[in-house]
């Protein structure tokens, strides 16, 4: 996702939230890579978190990478 979405994002395979993305809802999918900015809460068996990340919500995975690279 490279814009602004209100609502809840499900997928089987994976999410990708890029720097210019902002998701206003709940994620979840198998693997999500944030880069962007979520307002919400996140499921995934895999999350990565790169630089520019901002999550504002509870977190549940399986495992966490955080990642210092500036965009997704």
């Amino acid at each position: 996702m490279d814009g602004e979405v209100d609502g809840d994002v499900r997928a089987k395979r994976y999410v990708i939230v890029t720097a210019e993305g902002v998701v206003h809802g709940n994620i979840e999918a198998a693997d999500v890579y944030i880069g962007g900015t979520v307002h919400g809460d996140i499921w995934a068996i895999e999350l990565e978190l790169f630089g520019s990340a901002k999550c504002h919500g509870e977190i549940e995975a399986r495992r966490i990478t955080k990642d210092s690279l500036d965009e997704a």
